[in-house]
């Protein structure tokens, strides 16, 4: 798609953002229209969109996209003076119009390879969708430049605010081509040229009347320019399509009297304001919202990224100050230059504090720019498959960390493909079963205890738990004798298994037992959880628990063999110094004992194979650290074995080296305030690795906790619900409670 010889990298780096934009509104807007056919803001937000779209691409030449988008602005136009109706058929042409318009941007960027398509077949099923009618012309009468002046006060206070500072006030008239196709493309860019020389006042026809392409081959504009005429002449000659410009001071003069204010009479209704006047007064502050958007900068995400980092270097080297600090007022009390060394710690400690929450809100985004793209895979999955499905969104404006945006959007992609073809019943069968025909799929998003909650929440038919049973018997995951022992959610817990599927038949949308199993362990990669609830007949419901940012977390520091580790606080319960008679082994499986409950038990040491024995890794008087993955039922408590717990800190996440491959009980790696590097440990597969290496014990389905006989360990360890010594431990052994 060829461009104007005179676009700049810098102009088309703006246009596909700001086309970026575009795109994903009409793709939002578009589905909704189908749903909304009377809602006219929405249609005239589709239309503007369209219409700038239009305009932009026709400044820059890309005539490919400004030829698709004339035609769709065509058809809306049809729509918006009620001679077209909207109907599926219509909007399918409009979206396909738009995968077009995607295919076009893609191709002007270096992703894109020169990829491009022929718009012809496109343009040919929009102008056979508008074909219904004939859109009339619009009004073309504009009021003169004075009378516009003389209606609006706040033009007048503009122009004897700029004559008061020196500035002379013209009165431009440009003349455009009368068989141009882009007059409104022109008058905008007299407008930007002639900013360029001073300040727009204002103009007629106004902005937003240009917006809706109520022009004529006449643009009046009022400029406070130092240029001399000749000069402002010049700059408006040279552009494209410009016939003629005439340009003198402006005569104040000129302007008639402001007509006189009339009571109406009391049985009159009251006349309703110009249509312009709002507009004019919106564009005589046009020179205000361009110095706004000035005010903002586009950066590239790797700059970001970089900024992060070295914020969280600072943060890492304002603990080592803080240490340091406090070290010398212990040594040197008495000493000047410590205590101002403290107050200086004091305040780098502030500022950098600060700085790091700025940062982080600059990395948080609404959800909503991932929800947006959903509306749109909905609609075409319930065509695919002749189901009526609507995507109700609630929480857009959750905020959350853009690189767990960019991490959740496949697993969410995968829990809404299954909902519209597992969860959501044909249309017959809801009726059947005494539904609506049309189906509620909902999203929403919000925040609960410093964590965002994703819910996807369907109206179908359910998960029939006891297919899922039998398709795990039949896959070998599980024995019929584990399998008599499920409760209801250890049952719907057997989903995530590999390879587990109740489908009848694969689709290309699902069915194949694969995904579920990815979608969990892409959760658990970011520290977050998977819940599901789902009844028969009734409908399922998918909760996405995850953390706010993956940059930093507050973490439980902890040390066994000489190794510090970093848990995070999310995943802890509780932490204990247990009595010796509360550690047992139970068929060569170690177990701990607390308030009457057994629960699997872990040395660090040995569960990280550090090369060390078995013996040598466990302590004879450790702490421990009890972690949840979840507050599901089926996800019970796990002891960690430690030496020793150290400290509560806000740990900034470092990823490992790729070199060092997955280091197994390891999610990653942290530096603190002296340059000790800590190990961050990934809860999560720990537990999975301890309920595997239990799963030949007498156990639930699920593997997650022994089942002992009262007599292998003290009965007030295992049934009496009076608090152990350990319940009794100071507090400072219950750092994470």
């Amino acid at each position: 798609m060829a461009a104007a010889a005179e676009v700049s990298a810098d102009d088309l780096k703006v246009f596909l953002q700001e086309a970026e934009g575009l795109l994903e509104l009409l793709d939002e807007d578009l589905v909704r229209l189908e749903q909304e056919s009377d809602n006219e803001e929405l249609l005239q937000e589709i239309f503007r969109a369209a219409h700038t779209l239009k305009g932009s691409s026709g400044m820059l030449g890309f005539d490919g996209m400004a030829h698709l988008t004339h035609a769709m602005e065509d058809l809306l136009d049809r729509v918006r003076k009620g001679t077209l109706a909207i109907t599926p058929e219509l909007v399918d042409a409009l979206l396909m119009s738009l995968d077009g318009l995607k295919i076009l941007k893609n191709a002007l960027t270096e992703e894109g390879e020169g990829e491009s398509i022929d718009t012809g077949p496109i343009v040919d099923a929009l102008n056979a969708a508008a074909a219904g009618g004939a859109a009339p012309e619009a009004a073309s009468t504009q009021p003169a430049l004075q009378t516009v002046v003389a209606g609006d006060e706040d033009l007048r206070s503009k122009i004897d605010e700029a004559s008061g500072e020196g500035h002379t006030v013209l009165h431009l008239k440009v003349r455009i081509e009368e068989s141009s196709d882009w007059k409104a493309v022109r008058c905008f860019q007299v407008l930007n040229e002639l900013d360029d020389c001073g300040r727009v006042l204002g103009s007629v026809p106004s902005q937003s009347e240009i917006e809706q392409e109520q022009v004529t081959g006449l643009l009046e504009v009022l400029l406070a320019t130092d240029l001399e005429i000749p000069d402002v002449q010049a700059r408006a000659e040279q552009l494209e399509e410009v016939t003629g410009v005439e340009a003198a001071a402006f005569d104040p003069t000129a302007v008639p009297e402001p007509p006189a204010e009339t009571e109406a009479p009391a049985d009159a209704p009251a006349a309703a304001p110009a249509e312009g006047a709002d507009q004019r007064t919106q564009i005589a502050a046009s020179a205000q919202k361009v110095e706004a958007l000035q005010t903002t900068v586009r950066i590239d995400v790797e700059q970001l990224d970089a900024l992060m980092n070295m914020v969280g270097e600072l943060v890492i080297d304002r603990t080592r100050v803080s240490q340091l600090s406090r070290l010398l007022q212990g040594r040197f009390k008495e000493d000047e230059y410590v205590g101002a060394l403290a107050e200086t710690s004091t305040h780098i400690a502030k500022v950098v504090d600060e700085l790091h929450e700025s940062m982080m809100a600059v990395r948080m985004l609404p959800v909503g720019l991932l929800f947006s793209k959903f509306p749109r895979l909905v609609r075409d999955l319930a065509r695919s498959l002749d189901r009526q499905v609507t995507l109700a969104v609630e929480g857009e404006d959750t905020e959350i960390d853009r690189s767990v945006i960019e991490k959740i959007k496949d697993p969410l992609v995968h829990l809404i493909r299954n909902s519209v073809d597992h969860g959501i019943e044909p249309a017959e069968d809801r009726v059947a079963a005494g539904k609506p025909e049309a189906s509620i799929l909902k999203l929403t998003a919000s925040h609960e205890q410093g964590q965002i909650v994703i819910s996807i929440e369907d109206d179908g038919r359910g998960i029939d738990t006891e297919k899922v049973v039998a398709s795990a018997i039949k896959k070998g995951q599980i024995s019929q004798e584990a399998a008599e022992r499920l409760s209801h959610r250890e049952k719907l817990e057997l989903i995530f298994a590999p390879g587990l599927s109740t489908a009848a038949k694969t689709t290309e949308v699902s069915g194949r037992g694969v995904g579920m199993d990815i979608v969990r362990r892409d959760i658990e990669s970011l520290n977050g959880r998977v819940e599901v609830e789902s009844e028969v007949g009734v409908g399922t419901t998918f909760k996405l628990r995850l953390p706010l940012t993956l940059a930093t977390f507050r973490g439980l520091l902890v040390s066994s063999g000489g190794t510090t580790y970093a848990i995070p606080l999310t995943y802890v319960q509780e932490t204990i110094r247990p009595e010796q008679e509360q550690l047992r082994t139970v068929s060569g499986r170690p177990v701990m004992s607390l308030r009457g409950s057994v629960m699997s038990l872990i040395w660090l040491n040995e569960s990280l194979q550090l090369g060390t024995s078995a013996e040598q890794a466990r302590s004879d008087d450790p702490y421990v650290v009890v972690v949840r993955a979840s507050e599901s039922e089926t996800d019970r408590p796990v002891a960690i074995a430690v030496d020793e717990l150290v400290d509560q800190q806000e740990i900034v996440v470092k990823s490992l080296s790729g070199f060092l491959g997955r280091a197994r009980g390891i999610a990653g790696a942290s530096i603190l305030g002296d340059g000790q590097v800590v190990l961050i440990l990934d809860v999560p597969s720990m537990i999975k690795a301890s309920q595997a290496r239990d799963t030949d014990q007498p156990a639930t389905a699920a593997g997650n906790v022994v089942e002992l006989d009262a007599s292998v360990a003290p009965r007030g360890d295992l049934d009496s619900n009076e608090p152990s010594a350990a319940d009794e431990a100071p507090e400072a052994e219950r750092m994470a409670s």
